[in-house]
């Protein structure tokens, strides 16, 4: 358990460090909230190529023929938020929380003996609540106008649903529950551009690639680590910094059209001179 545990003491760490700098620095860019959506491609490395062997040596053995196998990837959603909290003025840190699919497909073809040619199609799949802890650059120097470039790069803490292999020939089809740790860990990084549609949204168009640094599954023999490709699109609303409260002592100006009356005594006549308490007129200018 200690050992899981390590990885959510270092992202809460750097959740608070994060937050303290954000306090300490004040911000040239607004904070932002958004939504985001799009399509990921994932792969399993590790032993994925190995488990797949591992089938194919077995349907020889018990169904006989001679058996060829490829690996696939595996197409899945993936969606989510985040929160862009500004600390620099060309950096934000962004937490998100996002879904997606993790896994990988096989296909296995046999030519077996008084059947012909069979085919085997299957796959392995995942699915994570993911929780990015990234820094977002966005270039001050290059930054004006209404297109942005954005690059991102930090830690990502997973947290497993569910775990499934599946498989099918023809009309059969098989599945089973496939043992998943709870919790992995992995780094992401990527870019985009940020287009501003107001002045307080923006849409944003972004690529992205997670790599897995933790065995997937819960299986001292087998080591199943994850990585994808994610292409997605979204919104971010910006909430604008509001302005500091005046110092105690200072003074307040008037606002934007309102008129200063006049000294006590002073009489303003309609030609716009102004007749001090002391009788003397001061000429118009």
């Amino acid at each position: 358990m200690a050992a899981r545990s390590m990885p959510v003491g270092t992202a809460l760490a750097g959740l608070a460090a994060a937050g303290l700098i954000a306090l300490a620095v004040p911000p040239a860019v607004a904070m932002e909230v958004g939504f985001y959506g799009g399509m990921s491609i994932a792969n399993l490395g590790g032993d994925a190529d190995d488990f797949r062997l591992a089938l194919q040596a077995q349907f020889e053995n018990e169904i006989g023929g001679t058996w060829d196998s490829t690996r696939e990837s595996h197409l899945g959603p993936a969606f989510g938020g985040f929160v862009a909290i500004p600390f620099h003025r060309e950096f934000l840190f962004q937490p998100e929380v996002h879904y997606v699919s993790r896994g990988s497909g096989f296909e296995w073809t046999g030519v077996v003996n008084g059947f012909g040619i069979l085919g085997i199609e299957g796959g392995i799949e995942a699915e994570y609540i993911e929780f990015p802890l990234t820094v977002r650059w966005q270039p001050a120097a290059i930054a004006e106008g209404v297109v942005h470039p954005v690059l991102l790069f930090g830690p990502s803490l997973g947290v497993n649903l569910d775990g499934m292999f599946e498989a099918s020939a023809g009309d059969a089809e098989f599945a089973e529950d496939l043992p998943m740790r709870g919790m992995s860990f992995g780094l992401v990084m990527g870019g985009g551009v940020e287009v501003e549609l107001h002045r307080a949204a923006s849409l944003l168009v972004e690529g992205r690639y997670t790599l897995g640094l933790t065995n997937l599954a819960d299986d001292p023999n087998l080591s199943l680590t994850g990585r994808e490709v994610a292409m997605l699109a979204g919104v971010s609303f910006h909430i604008p910094k509001r302005p500091a409260p005046p110092a105690e002592g200072a003074a307040v100006p008037p606002a934007e059209g309102t008129v200063t009356p006049p000294v006590d005594g002073a009489v303003v006549p309609p030609d716009g001179t102004v007749e001090p308490p002391d009788g003397t007129v001061e000429p118009p200018k």
